[in-house]
């Protein structure tokens, strides 16, 4: 009786046109389906409402409303294929998943944008957690756990921000560090010195080069100095592109020692400690700066002791000649050779040998056998990985000292000679006279 009664009222209230329209609430249906104003209930349950309210609510104990009403559990869509859109470009009112403190937005104003965020502060956004998913921004089929295809220019991808960053660009595959390539110019991220790291695909070189400071982000870049590259041979060149031997260095070309650009030449370094002593020796090709000192053309070796400053120790010349510095300002401690370098000379055994790997056929070297030197001159030896080097140019003073004594030796002789030959005449001529 109760589905009869429902029924009547149903009939009463609805509305059949000859176009098959059907009105619910409304005597004017102008759809095939007109619902106008009131409450649509599917469901065992009875709610109570608002008269005002306006919902769609689906419910079974558990229950979903969609319209003003809160809902109180879960909607749940099964379908193969669900389509939502909008019948317009929504510019103020987004389509919104709100959390307890956040809103992911879509169809968000004019571009329809879209957001995805946490829904509260602190949370994360996770995506395909699955064993085995991947992500393709872009791309699809994705080859890896994140793909992203297409670019604007030929950047396909900014990590960072307007304060610094790293980009990620096509063609060439190239790394930026500031700095990004928008198809028409190079173009810094934030301010300040920027370069690239990239592969040239054509001829497989990897190369490193780098722009100069830039005032502001976005700003156009110049001025661009390629600073390494390693060819797909091996070959290394160290301002230059284009190097024809294993190791091609092209040195810069200022001469103000206060430019970073000066010409700096070639340095090699290394640190070492002896006897609680820290020393710093460097071997340097070209021109360097440095005060005291003046520029200094050729091969130059300078020591740092205890990081008290830098010392030029010695150097070879443009012109061929071997110098070592000698500057009173650089000693201390000085003391004079006494006369016993002649005895030190005699000493010594001057010798004619082969080296080890030398053929019997070679030609003799002439020197000295450092185990008999380092008898008589101690400081004249030095022993490195357990074999002893001897400092020949050391032998210069005590040479020249021992020639000095050598010449005081023959002066003293000519003296005598001359005194004996006077005598010798004086007693000749006493001789005639008798």
């Amino acid at each position: 009786m109760k589905k009869i009664i429902t029924l009547l009222i149903m009939l009463v209230t609805a509305k059949f046109s000859f176009e098959q329209y059907v009105g619910i609430g409304t005597p004017t249906p102008n759809e095939k389906l007109h619902v106008d104003s009131g409450n649509i209930k599917i469901g065992k349950e009875q709610w109570s409402s608002s008269a005002n309210s306006k919902y769609l609510k689906f419910g079974d104990g558990n229950y979903v409303t969609i319209g003003e009403e809160e809902a109180d559990d879960k909607l749940t869509i099964r379908a193969k294929e669900l389509l939502i859109r909008p019948s317009e470009i929504y510019t103020t009112v987004p389509i919104s998943i709100q959390g307890s403190t956040n809103y992911s937005h879509f169809f968000f104003g004019a571009n329809e944008d879209t957001y995805i965020r946490a829904g509260k502060n602190n949370g994360n956004v996770i995506l395909n957690d699955i064993t085995g998913g991947k992500v393709g921004i872009g791309a699809f089929p994705t080859r890896a756990i994140l793909e992203q295809n297409g670019s604007v220019g030929s950047t396909a991808a900014i990590f960072g921000g307007d304060g610094a960053g790293i980009s990620l660009q096509k063609n060439w595959p190239v790394i930026g560090f500031n700095h990004y390539f928008d198809g028409a110019n190079h173009k810094s991220i934030g301010q300040g010195y920027s370069g690239v790291f990239g592969v040239n695909q054509i001829n497989g070189n990897l190369y490193y080069g780098s722009w100069a400071f830039a005032g502001a982000p976005n700003a156009n870049l110049a001025s661009y100095t390629s600073r390494f590259v390693v060819t797909r041979d091996g070959k290394i060149g160290l301002g230059t592109d284009v190097p024809n031997t294993d190791l091609h260095i092209i040195q810069k070309t200022s001469n103000d020692p206060s430019d970073e650009s000066a010409d700096m030449g070639i340095t090699m370094e290394g640190n070492a400690i002896y006897a609680g002593s820290h020393a710093q020796w460097n071997i340097h090709v070209g021109r360097y700066y440095t005060n005291p000192f003046s520029s200094y053309d050729g091969l130059s070796f300078w020591k740092q002791l205890n990081n008290t400053g830098w010392y030029n120790v010695a150097g070879i010349g443009t012109n061929g000649q071997y110098y070592q510095f000698s500057d009173l300002n650089l000693k201390k401690d000085i003391r004079y050779i006494d006369n016993d370098c002649l005895v030190k000379i005699m000493q010594l055994k001057p010798a004619t040998y082969h080296f080890i790997n030398d053929s019997a056929q070679s030609p003799l070297d002439y020197g000295f056998i450092a185990q008999d030197v380092e008898i008589i001159l101690p400081g004249f030896v030095a022993t490195y990985s357990k074999n002893k080097m001897i400092a020949y140019s050391k032998f210069i003073p005590i040479l020249t000292k021992g020639m000095q004594e050598q010449q005081q030796q023959i002066e003293s002789l000519q003296k005598e000679n001359t005194d004996l030959k006077a005598r010798m005449e004086r007693l000749e001529k006493l001789l005639l006279k008798q």
